[in-house]
């Protein structure tokens, strides 16, 4: 059976309609996995606090839950997910257990398929209009209860730290931060595909997400030092405080040091190196023995896989600032970036898949692109830019 945590995480992301085919198989497996009966009431009790869309599931969610249905209550062979062969069956033994997921998880969504014509043909179709991300986290606590701050109301969520936890608007704050705890008190704030998010920390410091990443980070910051983990892409408005640096470690290979300053990390496990790009004051980059500052209008890049102290420091003087922070802004910015690099970024958005077919040239892009715009308008307009592709459902093929 899976940890509690991680069966909280996948039935909310799931139930809040954000989770992706492979979080759907995930937690269809647990469910028929199960032996001894304990997941079905788990995930009864975990929905009870949630309030369910009515009639809004995307195209793709309705489908997959109208193969979930097909296959519990008509016992036919199916997968049930496209294009994917993770389960083929479900045994007779077990079928009221998926019959409660269905029922419990998905009964708005079911009822709504069951009451409406849609042909299987017509959903999928529907899927390849896919609509461009949006704001959205999942909050975790320090005992590890988990949020789909997607699908919550504004007001005070929680208590962390001497800290209410507020929401409001797409956006989380810690107010009101005193040093009351026993023990260190830590959160984790992580941005699935497809979403991005806001955040103040307890020090009034500013935080922002790029798609597919997160941060961890103390309530309220003690010590002599404030220190946060990273991955992915995060945005900094560091509030100043001389006797307290802001420190940035990320994917435990490279630190960065501020007092108070705005800065951008791209920190993506899938992009060869590490980029800082300074906005305004100061930062240290540290990595092993290397140090270097970083003067506004300056990125600093640090090759991921290799050993500290192996690489030195590259610094790039007068590089784009708007281009490094275009994200934060609500636009793709493709000037001069190679191909490869720029559907990485439509992969995390729109939370897609891109494949290539042998021997395409990772030629240089350029233009910039609103991130409202839906994935046929961004494929339209990379065609225009003479880039070929196929798309099936939400799979683009670059091709010759």
């Amino acid at each position: 059976m899976a940890t509690p945590n991680k069966l909280d995480y996948l039935v909310n992301v799931v139930a809040a309609g954000n989770a992706s085919e492979a979080e759907m198989d995930e937690l269809l497996a647990l469910i028929l996995e199960d032996k001894d009966g304990r997941v079905a009431p788990r995930i009864e009790a975990i929905l009870q606090d949630l309030n369910l869309p009515e009639n809004e599931l995307p195209a793709r969610d309705m489908l997959f839950w109208k193969q979930v249905s097909q296959a519990v209550l008509q016992e036919v062979p199916g997968t049930f997910s496209q294009d994917r062969d993770v389960i083929k069956h479900i045994p007779f033994r077990r079928w009221w257990v998926a019959a409660a997921l269905v029922l419990a998880i998905a009964t708005a969504g079911y009822l709504w398929v069951k009451n409406h014509s849609f042909s299987e043909k017509e959903m999928i179709a529907q899927t390849r209009e896919v609509q461009p991300g949006k704001q959205g986290a999942v909050l975790q606590l320090e005992d590890g209860t988990i949020f789909v701050l997607d699908s919550l109301n504004n007001g005070v969520i929680a208590a962390q730290g001497g800290s209410q936890v507020i929401l409001h608007n797409g956006q989380l704050a810690y107010k009101n931060a005193t040093n009351t705890a026993e023990k260190p008190v830590f959160n984790i704030i992580h941005t699935p595909k497809g979403r991005q998010f806001h955040l103040i920390l307890s020090d009034g410091t500013a935080v922002w997400l790029n798609a597919g990443s997160s941060v961890r980070f103390q309530i309220p910051f003690t010590g002599h030092k404030r220190s946060v983990d990273i991955s992915g892409e995060v945005y900094f408005d560091v509030t100043k405080n001389a006797a307290m640096p802001f420190h940035v470690n990320i994917n435990n290979h490279t630190e960065i040091e501020v007092l108070g300053t705005q800065f951008n990390v791209n920190a993506y496990s899938d992009e060869r190196s590490i980029k800082t790009t300074l906005v305004e004051g100061a930062v240290k980059i540290l990595n092993g023995k290397q140090r270097q500052n970083l003067k506004p209008g300056q990125q600093a890049e640090v090759i991921q896989d290799s050993l500290p102290g192996e690489v030195s420091i590259r610094v790039h003087p007068n590089v784009s600032v708007e281009s490094a922070t275009a994200w934060k802004n609500g636009y793709f910015d493709f000037n001069g970036l190679k191909l490869r690099e720029a559907m990485r970024q439509l992969e995390r958005w729109y939370d897609i898949e891109v494949a290539y077919e042998a021997g395409v040239a990772d030629v240089e892009l350029y233009g910039q692109l609103s991130r409202t715009s839906t994935l046929q308008q961004m494929i339209d307009a990379l065609k225009f830019s003479d880039i070929q592709l196929r798309m099936e459902g939400k799979k683009i093929t670059i091709i010759k």
